[in-house]
């Protein structure tokens, strides 16, 4: 008998809004056309595309330089582009551990499909981002070292580094909260 593993599937969250989202469904937008496009892609073009608009510390910091065909955008725009080709993951979860903070007790309508039946939960946000948080963590530490385990890295660090970099970026009249208390 197969594993079997829990799905829940986050639909909205019960903080009220009076705009519309333009910006988050325009990024939408871009990530879904970028990721089509990757996928259109040959192998060869795919890797090309990667090293062309993918972050690499070692050409923004200016220790390493990528070949002239390669170099289609300066290593500096890399720190946008790589958000859209090889870590749109990342920047996602950095929204949900910057949202933790904002947002600690807000409920999230939740989907679970269980068998045959759907089933819709409001579970307190901290719950739901605290629990992705650890099965990123417990992800990360079951991967096959083979493999990498780079996507559970990526989420963990972009988490933090949302959490960390909120305070910068938030609005003034945002407090920020500490999720672990009720």
């Amino acid at each position: 008998m197969g594993s079997r593993r829990a799905i829940v599937i986050p639909l909205r969250d019960d903080n009220p809004t009076a705009a519309r989202p333009v910006i988050t469904l325009a990024i939408l937008f871009a990530v879904a056309v970028v990721f089509l496009w990757q996928q259109s892609l040959p192998p060869a073009g795919f890797e090309a595309a990667v090293y062309a608009l993918g972050l690499i510390p070692g050409v923004l910091f200016g220790l390493h330089a990528l070949p002239d065909e390669l170099s289609i955008v300066s290593s500096e725009v890399t720190v946008l582009t790589s958000m859209f080709t090889i870590g749109v993951s990342g920047a996602i979860s950095g929204v949900l551990g910057a949202y933790l903070l904002l947002f600690p007790k807000a409920r999230v309508l939740v989907l679970i499909p269980i068998g045959l039946f759907l089933y819709t939960v409001l579970w307190p946000a901290r719950l739901v981002l605290l629990g992705w948080f650890v099965l990123q963590l417990v992800g990360n530490a079951l991967a096959d070292s083979s493999a990498g385990g780079v996507a559970f890295r990526a989420h963990v660090g972009g988490f933090l580094a949302g959490m960390l970099l909120i305070p910068l970026f938030r609005r003034p009249h945002f407090r920020l909260h500490n999720p672990l208390r009720g």
